[in-house]
C-alpha cells in the first residue's frame, strides 16, 4: 500500500516532468527509506533511449510495489519506519487533502495520526489540523479498524472488514450516490488518476459519504474531541520542545533556561518540567554574544566606571561594548595580529590602550573616539596605567635574534606622560617579562620575569630599580602573573602553575594567607579586592573569598578560556573563549559555601546530623561545624594519619595510622584522649566507616605480595569490629587479586555490600561471613555501591553512569543510567529522596561538559540539580546529604564543598520567575513558542 501511496502522491510531480527528473526529484525529497525505494524504481524503468518519455503511471506503480516488497523482505520493521516518510512527502507536495484521502481511503489511521504529528511540528495552519484530525476520527467511527502491528500501520483494512463495508451498507442516499457516479464518469485530473483510482477500487468514499449522512449528531461531539486531542499533541510537542531548548540553553544563559522550564510548566506542569526549572536555578550563565570580529585568543577588560568593556581579538580589531545592552560598537578593524594583546582601560575609564604585534601603542579618549598612537620599536606584552592615571607603561620583550632559540631576551619598558603625550623614561631589565603593574602609590612600576620568584621596582621617572619583594621562600620557580589588590593593607596574588595570595606587614614583608588553584595567566582580584577570579582549566572559573580562602562558587565552562574580566561592582564577570564573549551573574554563587582546611585535604566524615566534620592528613586533624563553618573550630595536631572517619553521634574518631601491619585508631572527639586501638595483620586499608547505628566498625583490607610492583595477593579480607570493644565479629574474604573498594552495611545491619577492583558487586551474610549473593547486570567498571536508607534499593558508580538496583527482586535487571560521565561515588540522602552522584569526567573526549554532582529526585524519576566542580575525588565515600536533604557536601582539592539544597522544598517556578527577573521577549516567544499569541500563556509574569 505504500509503495502505491508514494506512486499517487506523487502525481503531481509524476505528471508535470519527464520520467527520469520526477523519479530524482521524489528520491530527493524523500526520507532514506523512500529515497532508495525511488532510486531502485528509476534503475528499473531506465530507458536510455526514453528517458524524457511522459510517465506511465501503471509501471510506476508496479515498479513501487515490486520494490517495497522486496524492502519489506529484507527488513520487517520497514512499514513502521517509513510511515513518517511517507506523511512527510505527501507534506512536501502541499496536500493536505491529498493526505487525508489516502490515509482514510486506505482505512489507515494511524498514518493519518502520523500526518497529524507532521503538520503540528512543521507549524502547519491550526485550523487546517483540527479539520483533518476531526475528519480522521469520524473514519474512525465508520468503521476504520486501528492497527494492532507495525504492518498494520501501513495497510489498508484486512479483507473480513473491506467485505463487511461493502456487503452490509448503510440505506444508501440516491442523490448523493448520482452526484459521486455523475463525478466518477467524468475524465479526473492527470495530477490525480492514481488517487482517484485507488478510491473508486475501494468505495470507500461513498461508503464514507452515506454514513456521513446518518452521523450529523456525533460530528459535533467527535469535533470537540479532535479538538483535545490536537491540544494533547500540541501540549506535549511544545513541551518537550521547551524542555530540549532549556536544556541546551543552561550552559550559556541561565535566564534563558529558566524561562524556557517554567513556560514548559506553565503548558503542562510534568516532573520533567519541574526538574528542568530545579536545574536551572542558581545558573551563573546569563548570556552568550559575538561580533562581526575575530575574538579567538582575544582580551578583555572592564571599564571602571561600568559602562562598557572593550575586546582586543585575536586579529587587531577593537570593539567598545555596551555594558547594558551587550552591543558593540567598532574602533579599529582588524587587520593585524595581536593574539592575547595587551588592553587596559584609565583609572578614571576615559581612556583605552591597545597593543598588537609590530604596530604602535594606541591610545583612544572614549569621549570623542580619537586616538593617538605611540611607538615602541618592538612587541607589546603588556600595557598598564598608573593608579591615578597619568602614565601609560608598555612592557615588552626584546631579542638580539628571534631565529636563535639560545639568545637571551630582556625587558623593554616605555613609560608616558599622559597629560603631554612626551616619554617620561625607558629602560631595561633581563630576561623575559612576565608581567607588570604600577605600586598602588603609581611611583614604581613592579616586574616579573622568567628569572626567578622577585618582583622588582623600578622608578617610573628615572628607570632605576629602587626595590624588590621576595617570593621565593614559600613559592618555587618563577612568576607567571602577578595582581595588586586596591584595598590596604595591599594584598599580592602571584601565580605560576597555582597561586598563592600575600598580605603585605606594616614592615613591608609580604607572608602568604592562602592558596588559590588556578592556571597562571587567567587569575586576578575583583575590582573590589575581595574575591579572587581564578580558571581551572577545562572545568571553568573559581570565585574564592580573600579573607578566609573559602570558594563561593565555580562557573562551570569545559573549553579553555582566553581571558576574564570583573565589573567593578563585582556582580558580573565576562570571560572569552573560542571567539565568544560569556557574561556570568556573580550574585548567583551566594549560597555555595566552602569547609577550608588548613590542613591538606585528604578526606573528610560527617556525623549523622552534621553537626560536626572532620578532616585528619599528615599535619594532625581538624573539625568543623557542619552546616556553616567554614574554619576549624578544634584542632588536634597529635593526631596524624591517612584519613579519619566520623561515628554516625559523632563522639568517637576512627584514625588510619600510617603503619603496616594496619593500625586503626579510635579516640574521643571531643577531649583528643585515646580509647583503644584496633590492630589488623593486614598491610593497608582501602576504605574504613562506621555502620549507621555507629555499632560496627568496618574496613577493606589488603595484602601485598613482596615484589618490587608490590601488587595486591590473590585473597583480600572486609573485616568488621564491635565499636565499643573492638572485638572482630565476622571477616569475609574474597577471591581474586583485588581488595574491596567500597563497603557498606544495610540499615538492618545484617548484611555486607561490597565492590571490588575487579568489577564485582556482593552481598554477604554479617552473622557467618557467607556469600549471599552477587549482584550484576551492568558491563560497566563498578567502583562505589550504597544501600538506600530503608534497605530497599543498591545504587552503584560506575565508568559509564550509575545502576540501581531493587534488594526485594533478586533476579531483578539493573536500571542503568548511561550519563556519558565516568562516576566515582554515590550517596543516598537520609531520607531516601535523593541519589547524589558524583560524575568526574566524560567518558567521550569530544564531550567537554566539566565535573559535576548530579543530584537525582528518586519520586520524580528526573535529575534535579547539577553541582559544578573543579577536581575530582581522592577517595570514595565523599559526599554527604544532610538529614534535612537541604545541603550537600563534597570533597574537592583543597576544601570541602558545601552546596545548598533547600529550594528544591520550596516553589522553584516562583524562584526562577524571581531569579529570571523578566518574561521571554517578543522575539523569544516567537522563536519557542509560535503556536501561541505572544503572551497568551502567562510565564512568569
Amino acid at each position: 500500500m505504500l509503495a502505491l501511496m508514494c506512486a499517487g502522491a506523487c502525481a503531481p510531480i509524476l505528471t508535470e516532468r519527464p520520467r527520469t527528473e520526477a523519479l530524482l526529484e521524489i528520491a530527493d525529497m524523500s526520507g532514506p527509506l523512500l529515497n532508495k525505494l525511488s532510486r531502485e524504481v528509476l534503475e528499473e524503468l531506465d530507458d536510455p533511449l526514453d528517458a524524457y518519455a511522459a510517465p506511465d503511471l501503471d509501471a510506476i506503480e508496479e515498479a513501487f510495489t515490486e520494490q517495497f516488497a522486496a524492502a519489506l523482505a529484507a527488513d520487517a520493521d520497514m512499514p513502521e519506519r517509513i510511515t513518517d516518510e511517507a506523511a512527510g512527502l505527501l507534506l512536501k507536495f502541499d496536500g493536505l487533502q491529498v493526505a487525508l484521502d489516502v490515509a482514510v481511503s486506505r482505512g489507515n489511521s494511524a498514518l493519518a495520526r502520523s500526518i497529524v504529528d507532521q503538520l503540528i511540528i512543521a507549524g502547519a495552519r491550526f485550523e487546517g489540523a483540527r479539520k483533518l484530525v476531526s475528519h480522521t476520527l469520524l473514519a474512525d467511527s465508520l468503521g476504520f479498524e486501528k492497527p494492532d502491528s507495525a504492518s498494520d500501520t501501513t495497510g489498508g483494512p484486512d479483507d473480513e472488514a473491506a467485505e463487511t463495508v461493502e456487503s452490509d451498507p448503510p440505506e444508501p442516499n440516491t442523490a448523493a450516490q448520482g452526484d459521486i457516479d455523475a463525478e466518477a464518469a467524468q475524465p479526473p485530473p492527470e495530477a490525480a488518476r492514481g488517487l482517484k483510482r485507488w478510491l473508486r477500487s475501494r468505495r470507500v468514499v461513498t461508503g464514507a459519504l452515506t454514513a456521513l449522512a446518518t452521523c450529523l449528531v456525533a460530528t459535533s461531539v467527535l469535533a470537540v474531541a479532535a479538538h483535545l486531542r490536537l491540544e494533547g499533541y500540541r501540549t506535549e510537542i511544545v513541551t518537550a520542545r521547551l524542555l530540549e531548548a532549556s536544556t541546551e540553553a543552561l550552559p550559556t544563559d541561565g535566564s534563558l533556561a529558566q524561562l524556557l522550564a517554567a513556560a514548559a510548566w506553565r503548558l503542562d506542569p510534568t516532573d520533567a518540567a519541574w526538574a528542568a526549572m530545579s536545574r536551572a536555578v542558581d545558573s551563573p550563565a546569563t548570556g552568550q554574544f559575538t561580533s562581526g570580529q575575530d575574538l579567538r585568543s582575544g582580551t578583555v577588560a572592564f571599564n571602571p566606571d561600568g559602562t562598557s568593556f572593550a575586546t582586543l581579538g585575536g586579529d587587531g580589531s577593537v570593539e567598545l561594548w555596551d555594558a547594558e545592552t551587550w552591543k558593540p560598537e567598532l574602533l579599529e578593524d582588524g587587520d593585524g595580529f595581536a593574539s592575547n594583546g595587551p588592553l587596559s582601560f584609565s583609572p578614571d575609564g576615559l581612556m583605552l590602550a591597545a597593543g598588537t604585534y609590530d604596530e604602535p601603542v594606541k591610545l583612544w579618549d572614549l569621549r570623542t573616539r580619537d586616538f593617538i598612537e605611540f611607538e615602541v620599536g618592538h612587541d607589546v606584552n603588556t600595557l598598564v596605567f598608573d593608579p591615578l592615571g597619568t602614565k601609560l607603561a608598555a612592557v615588552g620583550a626584546v631579542s638580539p635574534d628571534w631565529l636563535d632559540l639560545e639568545a637571551e631576551m630582556t625587558t623593554s619598558v616605555t613609560i608616558w606622560d599622559l597629560e603631554t603625550s612626551e616619554q617620561i623614561s625607558s629602560f631595561s631589565a633581563e630576561f623575559f617579562p612576565t608581567d607588570a603593574a604600577f605600586d598602588p602609590e603609581g611611583e614604581e612600576l613592579l616586574l616579573a620575569t622568567d628569572k626567578d620568584a622577585y618582583l622588582r621596582g623600578f622608578d617610573a621617572a628615572t628607570g632605576d630599580q629602587v626595590s624588590e619583594l621576595d617570593f621565593s621562600d614559600e613559592f618555587g620557580g618563577t612568576i607567571d602573573s602577578f595582581d595588586i589588590s586596591p584595598r590596604k593593607p595591599h594584598d599580592y596574588l602571584v601565580c605560576t602553575s597555582g597561586c598563592l595570595v600575600w598580605r603585605q606587614s606594616d614592615e613591608g614583608t609580604p607572608s602568604p594567607i592562602l592558596s588559590v588553584d588556578a592556571s597562571a595567566e587567567q587569575v586576578g582580584f575583583s575590582p573590589k579586592g575581595d574575591r579572587v577570579l581564578s580558571v581551572v582549566s577545562g572545568e571553568g572559573v573559581a570565585v574564592a573569598n580573600v579573607a578566609d580562602g573559602t570558594r563561593v562558587g565555580v562557573l562551570p565552562f569545559a573549553g579553555l578560556i582566553d581571558d576574564l574580566a570583573v565589573s567593578p561592582d563585582g556582580r558580573t564577570a565576562v570571560t572569552l573563549a573560542a571567539g565568544t564573549l560569556q557574561r556570568w551573574d556573580l550574585d548567583r554563587l551566594a549560597e555555595h559555601r566552602e569547609i577550608r582546611p588548613t590542613l591538606y585535604p585528604s578526606n573528610f566524615s560527617m556525623a549523622s546530623g552534621w553537626s560536626l566534620a572532620v578532616n585528619t592528613g599528615p599535619e594532625g586533624t581538624e573539625f568543623f561545624e557542619g552546616r556553616y563553618g567554614a574554619a576549624p573550630v578544634e584542632s588536634y595536631p597529635e593526631h596524624v594519619g591517612l584519613g579519619s572517619a566520623l561515628s554516625p553521634d559523632g563522639s568517637v574518631v576512627a584514625t588510619l595510622l600510617d603503619a603496616s601491619p594496619t593500625a586503626i585508631d579510635l579516640w574521643d572527639a571531643a577531649s583528643g584522649e585515646a580509647i583503644d586501638t584496633i590492630d589488623d595483620d593486614s598491610d593497608t586499608v582501602v576504605f574504613w566507616d562506621f555502620s549507621d547505628d555507629g555499632s560496627m566498625l568496618f574496613a577493606a583490607t589488603a595484602y601485598l605480595d613482596d615484589g618490587e610492583d608490590a601488587m595486591y595477593q590473590e585473597e583480600n579480607d572486609v573485616v568488621v569490629w564491635d565499636a565499643d570493644t573492638g572485638d572482630e565479629l565476622t571477616r569475609v574474604t574474597l577471591d581474586g587479586a583485588w581488595p574491596a573498594e567500597s563497603v557498606d552495611v544495610s540499615p538492618d545491619g545484617s548484611t555486607l555490600l561490597t565492590v571490588d577492583g575487579g568489577g564485582s558487586i556482593r552481598l554477604w551474610s554479617i552473622g557467618d561471613g557467607s556469600l549471599v549473593r552477587e549482584i550484576g547486570g551492568v558491563d560497566s567498571q563498578p567502583f562505589e555501591a550504597r544501600f538506600s536508607p530503608d534497605g530497599g534499593l543498591i545504587a552503584a558508580a560506575t565508568s559509564d553512569g550509575f545502576a540501581v538496583w531493587d534488594t526485594a527482586d533478586p533476579s531483578a535487571e539493573a536500571t542503568v543510567f548511561d550519563t556519558g560521565f565516568s562516576s566515582s561515588a554515590v550517596e543516598f540522602a537520609p531520607d531516601g529522596r535523593y541519589l547524589a552522584v558524583d560524575e568526574s569526567y566524560t567518558t567521550d573526549y569530544e564531550d567537554e561538559r566539566p565535573p559535576r554532582v548530579t543530584v537525582l529526585d528518586l519520586s520524580r524519576g528526573e535529575v534535579v540539580a547539577e553541582l559544578p566542580i573543579t577536581s575530582s575525588f581522592s577517595l570514595s565515600s565523599q559526599i554527604s546529604i544532610s538529614p534535612d536533604g537541604e545541603s550537600l557536601a563534597f570533597l574537592e582539592a583543597d576544601g570541602i564543598t558545601v552546596a545548598d539544597l533547600s529550594y528544591l522544598r520550596g516553589d522553584v517556578y516562583e524562584l526562577v520567575c524571581e531569579q529570571a527577573g523578566r518574561g521571554l521577549t517578543e522575539d523569544e516567544w516567537r522563536e519557542f513558542l509560535p503556536e501561541f499569541e505572544y503572551r497568551s500563556l502567562e510565564v512568569c509574569g
